[in-house]
């Protein structure tokens, strides 16, 4: 950390340190952000940043509608948490030789300007190429991005667990996470994090001693079309049990680099190999929708709210059992807004200590926002005003998102409901 400096800069220096961090390769696909960055740093060039409000930063920066309510809607407290997290992982990847920086102090919307040590070189890492699974179905190559994303990220996981593994001791948690995060940590020497994943079937032109299945003409041509050629072999499909989707990957990595961050040691289990009764006496937090995942169907079956198809729209919900009026369903109308589930139950039987957590969403890039509200110190604040006293052991919290972009990445999340039993 460096000292804050300001008046002593000349602005065209701060318009060159403001374009490299805009030009990075972290923001480039954070428009959100990008956008509440250069207002903010607009607001401090002309000397306003210090009485701007969270309703000017919402309508002016975000977008928001002129009624815009800072006690209903969160957005302004997200991103600028999400912005500070943005600006500390473009300075500690990117820019790490950067001697000034953009700093954003909590609860202000002044950007400061420090003078840092320039930090040592980075050291090289290796790349990793990994085949990427074909699945029938679908509209062209869109799916494509995801689903080698998640491929790739299941290999960072399993990475960041070992990685972790080695670093136990960490810093403390806010006070505000660790309330929320000591019950599901206590006692626990390790966690486990278990990715569930849905049922692929990846093409192959040579056959497999595995189960395997032909595909159709309609599904060949299909085939074809992707690798851009005809080909003249036998196509075969075979079943892969270990390809967990895009959003469920990033939000097991948001975990893991949060828990390994504070000392705690992970390791990643695939669902698809692991029983639910070998899960239980343990800590466990699990990614994925129920409906692939038996260790989420066991866990949920007795709460309140649940995560399934809706028949009548087409399309991912949540609801909740005793009053199934009482839903959240995705809407692509104006915006993709998407729904997240977060679930914490006992994992034993009776009075044990163990928890579960399990991450869920009508999108899987819902389960990524799900993740990030769940550690960030800003949302478990207001959570934790709308939960009773003490913090109950069994609860869920309803999360809306908000998509965008072709990537399939969060911009923004927020509190909407929760029970308890």
């Amino acid at each position: 950390m460096g000292s804050p400096i300001g008046l002593s800069i000349p602005c065209e220096r701060k318009r060159e340190v403001l374009a490299r961090v805009l030009n990075s390769t972290t923001f480039e696909r954070s428009e959100q952000l990008r956008n509440l960055l250069r207002f903010l740093f607009d607001s401090e060039v002309s000397g306003r940043a210090c009485v701007l409000t969270e309703y000017q930063v919402g309508v002016e920066a975000l977008g928001r509608p002129s009624d815009f309510s800072p006690t209903e809607d969160s957005v302004v407290r997200n991103r600028t948490h999400a912005l500070r997290r943005k600006l500390q992982e473009t300075y500690e990847h990117e820019l790490s030789g950067e001697t000034l920086r953009i700093q954003l102090p909590k609860g202000s919307y002044v950007l400061q300007f420090a003078e840092t040590e320039p930090a040592p070189p980075a050291v090289e890492q290796l790349s990793v190429a990994v085949p990427a699974p074909i699945v029938p179905g679908g509209g062209g190559r869109k799916w494509l991005r995801p689903l080698i994303g998640g491929t790739v990220l299941l290999l960072a996981a399993a990475v960041a667990g070992f990685y972790i593994g080695s670093h136990r001791n960490g810093p403390a948690m806010d006070p505000a996470v660790a309330e929320f995060w000591d019950p599901v940590l206590q006692g626990n020497a390790r966690i486990s994090l278990c990715l569930a994943a849905p049922p692929h079937l990846l093409f192959r032109e040579q056959p497999m001693p595995r189960a395997q299945f032909r595909p159709t003409e309609q599904e060949r041509a299909w085939y074809e079309e992707q690798v851009g050629h005809k080909s003249g072999a036998e196509l075969f499909l075979l079943p892969v049990p270990h390809a967990p989707l895009h959003g469920d990957s990033l939000a097991a990595v948001t975990i893991a680099r949060f828990l390994g961050a504070s000392g705690v040691e992970v390791e990643l289990v695939p669902e698809s190999v692991i029983r639910p009764p070998g899960l239980r006496d343990r800590a466990v937090i699990i990614f994925g929708r129920p409906e692939y995942s038996e260790y989420a169907r066991v866990m949920m079956s007795t709460a309140p709210l649940a995560v399934d198809f809706g028949s009548d729209t087409g399309d991912y919900i949540i609801y909740h059992r005793n009053n199934p009026k009482r839903r959240f369903v995705t809407d692509h109308s104006t915006a993709n807004i998407q729904y997240a589930l977060i679930t914490v139950v006992n994992s034993d039987p009776g009075a044990g200590s163990h928890r579960t957590v399990l991450f869920a969403g009508t999108h899987s890039t819902a389960t990524l926002a799900a993740a990030e509200f769940f550690t960030s110190a800003d949302c478990l604040r207001e959570l934790r005003r709308r939960l009773p006293e003490p913090l109950p052991r069994q609860y869920q919290v309803v999360i809306r998102a908000r998509i965008i972009g072709a990537e399939y990445l969060p911009s923004n999340y927020q509190y909407v409901a929760h029970e308890v039993w």
